[in-house]
C-alpha cells in the first residue's frame, strides 16, 4: 500500500459501472471476482526489470516470464520525467492457451509517482488502461479506449489536450499523505 499517497473517492460505484458496462462478460467470465487493485509507492528494486531497468515492481508474481516475473510494465504520464509516471500492470494470463499467471480476482498494481503532476487524471486514465490492456493487443497506443464514449461518464467529465486526458468532477481524486 502506497505510505505517499491515499484515495478520496465520491462516487465509488461509478468504477464498477464502467467494468460492467464497458469490459462486461469479457472481463466477468474470465475474472467472475472481478479486479482487484493494489495501489504501492515507486519504489525501484535495485536489480531493476528486464523490460525496463526503471520499472517497479509489485509483491507478486504477474507474468510467466522470468524476466519480467514482478515487473510492473507500463508506464504512463511521465511529463516530468521518470519520477512523474504512472507504472502498472496486471497478471498476464492468456486463457486461450492457459500460459500466464491467473488470479480471481485479476490483480492489478499500480505505482504511484515520486512527484506530483496531474496524479488524479493519470490515475483514473492508468485504470481502465490497466484492465483494457488484458482484452486488446496491437499496436502501442490500442490500448487506450476513447474516453469520450459515454459509458465513461461516471468518472467524471474528460477533456483532451494533445496525448493527455483530463477529468474534471472526477469519482475519484488522488491527495498526498500528509
Amino acid at each position: 500500500m502506497s505510505e505517499r499517497y491515499d484515495f478520496v473517492f465520491h462516487r465509488p460505484e461509478a468504477l464498477d459501472y464502467v467494468f460492467q458496462n464497458f469490459f462486461g462478460d469479457k472481463l466477468f467470465s474470465l475474472y467472475p471476482s472481478g479486479v482487484k487493485y493494489t495501489i504501492i509507492d515507486d519504489n525501484i528494486s535495485p536489480d531493476g526489470c528486464f523490460a525496463n531497468l526503471l520499472a517497479p515492481r509489485a509483491p507478486i508474481p504477474l507474468h510467466a516470464m522470468p524476466q519480467l516475473e514482478n515487473c510492473l510494465i507500463y508506464g504512463y504520464g511521465g511529463e516530468v520525467g521518470r519520477e512523474g509516471m504512472i507504472w502498472l500492470s496486471c497478471a498476464y494470463y492468456a486463457p486461450e492457451t492457459k500460459w500466464g499467471v491467473y488470479y480471481d480476482p485479476e490483480e492489478c498494481f499500480i505505482a504511484m509517482p515520486v512527484k506530483d503532476f496531474n496524479t488524479t487524471d493519470k490515475f483514473i486514465s492508468a485504470l481502465i488502461v490497466s484492465v483494457n490492456s488484458l482484452f486488446v493487443h496491437g499496436p502501442p497506443g490500442t490500448e487506450w479506449p476513447d474516453f469520450f464514449n459515454p459509458v465513461f461518464a461516471p468518472l467524471g467529465s474528460v477533456s483532451r489536450t494533445g496525448d493527455k486526458w483530463h477529468w474534471e468532477n472526477p469519482f475519484v481524486e488522488v491527495v498526498r499523505v500528509k
